[in-house]
């Protein structure tokens, strides 16, 4: 890594012979350019695949960017304006044969094979058989990228070179039990998954197509296994996965499967992947006169204020209603309450009080001794009645009007009485 200041000189597929040194023409770039970045970081080894596998344009360096320079042309450089990400992709057309990979250049392609194949389209299937011998008359069979030796009775082995009198050397593979038949002859008792003269063939399990509901069968030694899709399981993929088993819809809400997924439909008052959202319907809803919203369950309450009702606590309750006033006195309603205007010689928040006329009171005490009262010697013109206080007098309301009257009576007589005699 080198940083390069700004202003400074960058030369593409060359170094400086020393500091400050000069660049020579036959140390200049070869090749092709087709795109050019600078980054101020070390790119990781996938964005360096990327970049040189493919034409992902969308990295670009933070630096300095493709588009960004200004190409000054010196020597025998032909410039063009065609790049790679440009050219015709032949590989579109997948000319490569047996399962070949095809990679596209500017102006062309190449397959690169498989072993075992050869040619421009890796259509040719090497014959392994030229150039090999199998001993004691056995015959070439060409396979794809190997062979096999069909061998005369009495010979086995890879090439047919192994003289079959006993057991030994073991001819048979993969844990096979050989058993010397007798006359130059011997059989293999093969491991389970083998078979064929020397238990050389693993068995394809997957032959029968065992795997159900797309899955891909990949087989083992006496075994296979079912790569199963989304949605499905089991040995064979013919178990469905139940998406709704256990049931994930919360606040009761009904579970439906779909593809690789399931779906809720949710009670009224929840939303949600899951129904686990209590909708809030207090949400711009407005409760008037300093009411509260409180959310229920697919419904809100406003609980209101002392004076207030209605859904939204919009009406003032009249505290009127049954005429609490009484004696006449009229009502005037306000917010969890009322006012009583009393009518003359009526009193009190019901004006339930009875405002009494002004009645006359002596200065003198009054002695109880159980005798009859007699006047004052001191009586003035006023017919015996002293210094008089204007007291008002406030009784309370009763049913009867005979009891008002034996009160006022009463208050009369100790008001109106004179002093006893010494």
């Amino acid at each position: 890594m080198t940083s390069t200041l700004g202003g400074g000189l960058a030369a593409v597929g060359q170094e400086q012979d020393y500091l400050g040194g000069g660049f020579t023409p036959d140390e200049a770039f070869i090749g092709s350019l087709h795109g050019l970045n600078w980054w101020s970081r070390e790119l990781s080894d996938s964005e360096i695949t990327d970049l040189a596998m493919s034409c992902n344009h969308s990295l670009r360096g933070d630096v300095m960017t493709w588009a960004d320079f200004l190409l000054n042309v010196e020597g025998n450089t032909n410039a063009t304006a065609q790049s790679v990400c440009d050219d015709t992709k032949e590989c579109l057309s997948s000319p490569c044969e047996n399962n070949a990979t095809c990679t596209d250049y500017l102006g062309g392609y190449r397959c690169t094979c498989l072993a075992g194949f050869t040619g421009v389209h890796c259509e040719v299937n090497i014959d392994e058989c030229i150039e090999t011998t199998c001993d004691n008359g056995g015959t070439c069979v060409d396979l794809v990228n190997d062979f096999f030796c069909s061998c005369p009775p009495a010979y086995h082995g890879k090439n047919c070179e192994l003289d079959v009198t006993t057991c030994s050397p073991d001819p048979c593979e993969h844990g096979g039990n050989c058993t010397d038949s007798g006359g130059g002859t011997y059989s293999c008792s093969c491991s389970p998954g083998y078979s064929g003269n020397d238990c050389e063939v693993d068995v394809d399990e997957c032959s029968s197509g065992p795997c159900t509901n797309g899955g891909t069968c990949v087989d083992m030694v006496n075994d296979y296994y079912c790569d199963c899709p989304n949605g499905f399981f089991g040995q064979n993929c013919d178990g469905e996965v139940d998406y709704c088993d256990p049931n994930l819809c919360q606040h009761g809400g009904t579970c439906q499967p779909i593809t690789d997924d399931y779906n809720c439909t949710c009670s009224t008052g929840y939303m949600g992947y899951n129904c686990e959202i209590d909708i809030d319907e207090c949400e711009g809803v407005e409760c008037m006169n300093n009411g509260t919203c409180e959310d229920g369950i697919a419904s809100y309450t406003c609980a209101c204020v002392d004076g207030f009702t209605g859904t939204h606590c919009g009406t003032n309750i009249d505290e009127c209603q049954g005429n609490p006033c009484e004696n006449g006195g009229t009502c005037v309603d306000g917010v969890a309450a009322y006012t009583c205007n009393c009518p003359t010689k009526f009193t009190g928040d019901r004006c339930q009080l009875v405002i009494l006329p002004i009645l006359p009171q002596t200065t003198e005490a009054y002695s109880s001794t159980g005798q009859t009262p007699t006047p004052s010697p001191d009586t003035s013109d006023t017919g015996g009645i002293s210094e008089q206080n204007s007291i008002p007098i406030i009784a309370g309301s009763v049913a009867g009007g005979a009891i008002v009257v034996l009160i006022v009576a009463g208050l009369g007589w100790v008001f109106f009485k004179s002093p006893t005699a010494a």
